[in-house]
């Protein structure tokens, strides 16, 4: 369903926009020639790439932009069943793109998730397609989607995202009420005309009111959201667990996270803080996490001075259980072992 509404909300958006002409993509439709095979199964593992000159030189590009892109980003969208791979040009203002053969658009094709969805521009109830001759990415769009707009001979543009998307998305990964895991994953982020590249392993965390419950009962974490992810202050599911079968003991000396696990936790006062009120940067922690005597590799962030884990990263360590449900939200249940 999120996917059908970002088609109608950008078709819409291509309705409105109503500026020059646009560029033909000769030779360009999808490229399958890295196409791999998956399972027996040809187009499970896909390359989907509209670019005429492999996204190495804009100009080059049988599209015009209203601005010059600031990198390009290989991305990957997988889940259980598919995974697809492309490359996009990435914008950090809002660009209005036309083919420079002036043929109007008809379609947006819309990459997000482990899939592409592909919309009408020419609906009758939207302005008629031959009027609409560009297309614009807006800068602050945050839906991890790229877009490609096609013509009636189904030739395509090359795919763009914002850098919004790839700051603020990315690394994403969720589940499905089906029980599917979905993630996604910037391969390369290579900067474009002098352009700077963004520091590795620094994101945006921003404030979610995403439910926790444990055992049935409502508990009040601090979490943040990264690229797509809800990450959990340590403490915070330290304190949740404690008194159950899985609670765990938390230490720091010397930059060493210790978890010990059947040990009760010593609450500092901290804990349990509620909804975060405001946006933070988070970097890639420094700090070894030792699990019961071994050292462990996960991917943990320092949010204002503290360490912030996946969830469900956790409950493998120490094996507990932990599920969503529509509705319910993320859940831990102490008397199940972990599963994927």
């Amino acid at each position: 369903m999120k996917k059908l509404k970002k088609v109608f909300s950008l078709t819409l958006a291509l309705a409105l926009s109503l500026a020059l002409a646009v560029p033909a993509f000769a030779d360009a439709a999808y490229d399958f020639s890295n196409t791999l095979s998956y399972d027996g199964e040809e187009d499970w593992v896909y390359n989907a790439n509209y670019s005429a000159n492999g996204y190495t030189d804009p100009s080059a590009e049988n599209v015009k932009f209203s601005v010059s892109p600031v990198g390009v980003a290989r991305i990957r969208w997988a889940s259980e069943w598919r995974i697809c791979e492309f490359t996009a040009y990435v914008f950090d203002q809002d660009c209005v793109v036309t083919r420079k053969d002036g043929l109007p658009l008809t379609r947006v094709t819309v990459i997000a998730f482990d899939d592409g969805y592909s919309g009408l521009i020419n609906s009758s109830h939207y302005w008629p397609y031959e009027r609409i001759k560009s297309a614009t990415l807006f800068a602050d769009d945050d839906s991890g989607c790229a877009y490609s707009f096609e013509t009636s001979d189904d030739v395509g543009s090359p795919h763009m995202i914002s850098k919004k998307s790839i700051d603020t998305v990315f690394p994403f990964e969720t589940e499905m009420a089906d029980g599917d895991r979905i993630t996604g994953t910037v391969l390369e982020y290579r900067p474009l005309s002098g352009q700077p590249e963004q520091p590795a392993g620094v994101k945006t965390a921003n404030p979610t009111n995403d439910k926790l419950t444990v055992n049935g009962v409502l508990a009040d974490p601090t979490v943040y959201k990264i690229g797509g992810s809800n990450y959990f202050k340590i403490r915070d599911v330290a304190a949740v667990l404690n008194g159950t079968g899985k609670q765990f003991a938390v230490g720091y000396s010397g930059g060493k996270v210790t978890v010990t696990s059947g040990q009760p936790y010593d609450a500092t006062g901290k804990e349990l803080a509620g909804a975060p009120s405001e946006s933070k940067t988070a970097s890639r922690s420094n700090d070894s996490i030792v699990i019961d005597g071994t050292e462990a590799s996960l991917t943990v962030y320092k949010i204002g001075g503290s360490n912030y884990f996946k969830l469900r990263d956790l409950g493998k360590a120490l094996n507990f259980y932990v599920g969503w449900e529509a509705g319910k939200g993320v859940y831990i249940e102490t008397g199940k072992p972990y599963s994927e």
